[in-house]
């Protein structure tokens, strides 16, 4: 029984919709599934949301209650997508289709599913409640289930205000994919982490215009040693205060019940339950850094039910230790002392949540920062040594997800921050993706590098490139390439025989670029010991074409009717080949004999977007051996005087009777990036000379879709 399950994922509230209501009986039909209270998770009250959790139980969620999970809202990033809450509504046995998780469940067992039919991929993020940080190692375990290309990952992950999407700090180590045994429950490790954060839960590669692809997870249960102070006690220490008498309502009594008010200018916060998020912050200007006790001093006054946190946050905007304001201790003034402190931090004050049945309201006056001595920061040199597992370990790294060759821009410009930038690329999987580590006192980076980046972690004396697609043309353009490298990294950029060397440790590469003809642009890297290269950015100035799409690269390269030359198809030789000839109407070998007894053609080099056949109209004399030679990344090419070489592939002969014209197609798969046609003739001595002839080469996708017209 082969499973058809077209998934398609809008909102539940339209489920009016003919096709909506198509997709919800296939699911009812082969799973025995059906949507819950209109999809949404059941999740647990706003307030209860902006408290750090204190014990790891309360993110514990069979979804059959109120939980501290809720999705995310979509950052065209990490999350593109929702997950929606369904209910097992009979005994129906999950198909094998859907794997690991049990195929018997029992009726009314709820879960979350994320699904999609796109041709892109998206994904969606479950993220919990926010925790202060946690000590040793977190496990993170569930129930899951996928079908088609759905996957499954854990993260801890933060917002970044400024660029709008979630960060990740860490992402968990596990081990679950859909070849796991029936059952399987996923566990995720996640290292300790020393900042407030929240546990996400990621379904992606959720893609298939056909029949879709989902992910379902349910039976969540967290096991951490969370912190119950802030990790940072001695930077942001509040002073208690004796709670104050409870008195009659002043002219600020919707603020605060304290008889007190502010009495000159003041700044206040007041929002309603239509406010759109984020609400504003309260911001200091940046202090380069304290070297001696200083404290911060203020009064405010509070409505009843808004919670407000005040927070000292780095120059990166992330939270280095919080504290919520009281309204038992308002007025104030409450007093924060700052421990010294050798980097530049800032405080905010947010308004974080209210009643949701009236409206909230904060009100700051007479702030103060006393005491304490500023300093200049001097920034610690790049390491001079690198330990690859520790590096990869800080960083978080993660190979390149699994995205089809066709996905990506068609412009050179790339920030790694908030894209893969698959326009780039790297054959030999050394590239990576992590985010710069915050604690930095153990590898320590520049300013300008921050946030989500492309890695290359290069072990001993070893080198690895990214190249660009193939850009058709250049006018007076620059390419600036923002970098850092340790001190045994090296790292160049060439393009039309020109290269420019990366001589700081950080800072901006650049090349001045001008053709009218198609060329790549290779960023090169090397060490002659353990290094690492770091790329935040790509920038582009000036006029450069659009890139073309992969399709269009691979059938310029591929595909040709040889009418007067061969295309992008050369002839090599080697010492006694025959060099092959191109026709009117096809290229061509005359008389292989004794002493020429081969002709090699070979194509240019290419990506391919999907599996392929690659299909040959060849026309062949008696006793010819024809086979095929494949480029594989990481292997060298075999001996061309090696025909039996097992990357060879006998595709006619060696005997044929009559000279006909002869179709032949052959299965490429992705790995594939060039391929050579070999024409052997080894009995000459024996039958005489022989001859061939190819018309033309054309090549498609392995379903029969064509890429080129």
């Amino acid at each position: 029984m082969i499973l058809f399950i077209t998934v398609v994922w809008i909102s539940l509230a339209q489920a009016c919709h003919p096709q909506f209501e198509k997709e919800l009986r296939y699911l009812d039909l082969y799973l025995g599934i059906r949507p819950e209270n209109q999809g949404e998770i059941l999740k647990k009250t706003p307030p209860e949301f902006a408290e750090y959790v204190k014990e790891d139980r309360q993110l514990d969620c069979d979804f059959q209650r109120e939980c501290l999970w809720k999705n995310a809202d979509s950052d065209g990033l990490l999350d593109t997508s929702e997950f929606w809450l369904f209910k097992k509504n009979d005994e129906k046995v999950f198909p094998v289709q859907v794997q690991p998780g049990n195929a018997n469940l029992q009726i009314g067992t709820r879960f979350m599913i994320a699904g999609n039919t796109t041709k892109l991929a998206q994904s969606a993020v479950l993220l919990s409640a926010p925790l202060a940080c946690h000590h040793g190692m977190a496990n993170i375990t569930f129930n899951y289930w996928l079908y088609n290309l759905g996957r499954v990952e854990v993260m801890a992950v933060r917002p970044e205000p400024r660029r709008g999407h979630l960060m990740v700090i860490e992402r968990g180590k596990a081990d679950c994919h859909f070849l796991k045994e029936s059952g399987h429950v996923c566990s995720a490790l996640i290292p300790a982490v020393k900042q407030p954060y929240r546990l996400a839960i990621r379904a992606f590669n959720l893609r298939d215009n056909t029949v879709g692809s989902m992910v379902l997870i349910n039976n969540i249960t967290v096991k951490a040693d969370l912190c119950n102070e802030s990790p940072f006690p001695l930077l942001f220490n509040s002073v208690p205060l004796k709670p104050r008498p409870r008195a009659h309502p002043s002219a600020l009594k919707d603020a605060s019940r304290s008889t007190t008010k502010p009495t000159k200018s003041f700044l206040f916060m007041a929002v309603d339950p239509l406010t759109p998020k984020p609400y504003g912050t309260l911001r200091s200007q940046l202090i380069p850094c304290t070297s001696k006790l200083a404290t911060l001093s203020f009064r405010y006054w509070l409505r009843a039910g808004t919670q407000v946190e005040v927070c000292s946050v780095d120059e990166n905007d992330v939270p280095l230790s919080c504290a919520y304001l009281s309204e038992e201790d308002s007025p104030g003034p409450i007093q924060i002392d700052i421990e010294p402190y050798m980097k530049p931090f800032r405080f905010t004050i947010d308004l974080i949540a209210f009643d949701a049945n009236s409206m909230g309201l904060v009100v700051v006056d007479e702030l103060k920062f006393i005491g304490g001595q500023l300093c200049i920061e001097h920034p610690p040199p790049i390491p001079t040594t690198i330990d690859p597992p520790t590096v990869a370990h800080m960083f978080g790294l993660q190979p390149k997800p699994l995205l089809g060759a066709n996905e990506y821009r068609l412009s050179l410009e790339c920030d790694f921050t908030i894209d893969h930038c698959n326009q780039w690329v790297n054959d030999d999987g050394k590239l990576q993706y992590g985010a710069v580590p915050q604690t930095l006192e153990d590898f320590p980076l520049p300013k300008q590098i921050n946030g989500n980046v492309a890695v290359l972690m290069l072990k001993g004396k070893d080198a690895s490139s990214i190249r660009s697609r193939e850009v058709p043309c250049a006018y007076n353009s620059l390419i600036t390439i923002h970098y850092m490298r340790s001190q045994f990294g090296f790292l160049r950029v060439c393009a039309l025989g020109q290269c420019m060397e990366g001589k700081k440790l950080n800072g901006t590469l650049q090349v001045q670029i001008s053709s009218e003809k198609p060329f790549e642009i290779i960023i090169e890297a090397s060490s002659k010991k353990n290094a690492i290269i770091v790329i935040s950015s790509i920038e582009v100035e000036g006029d450069i074409c659009p890139l073309r799409t992969v399709e269009q690269i691979l059938c310029d390269r591929i595909k040709c009717d040889f009418k007067e030359h061969t295309c992008n198809y050369e002839s090599t030789m080697e010492t006694g080949d025959r060099n092959c000839s191109s026709g009117r109407m096809a290229v061509s070998a005359q008389s292989l004999a004794m002493t020429q007894k081969r002709c090699v053609l070979r194509s240019s080099y290419f990506d391919l977007p999907a599996p392929a056949t690659l299909i040959i109209d060849v026309t062949q004399g008696s006793f010819l051996s024809v086979k095929f030679h494949f480029r594989l990344p990481g292997c060298s090419l075999c001996a061309d005087a090696d025909t039996d070489s097992d990357n060879c592939h006998e595709l006619l002969g060696p005997r044929v009777l009559t000279a006909s014209p002869r179709k032949v197609e052959f299965p490429l798969d992705e790995s594939v990036h060039q391929f050579s046609l070999v024409f052997f003739h080894d009995k000459a001595d024996q039958f005489g000379a022989a001859r061939f002839e190819i018309s033309s080469i054309d090549i498609r996708a392995g379903d029969g879709y064509k890429f080129c017209f």
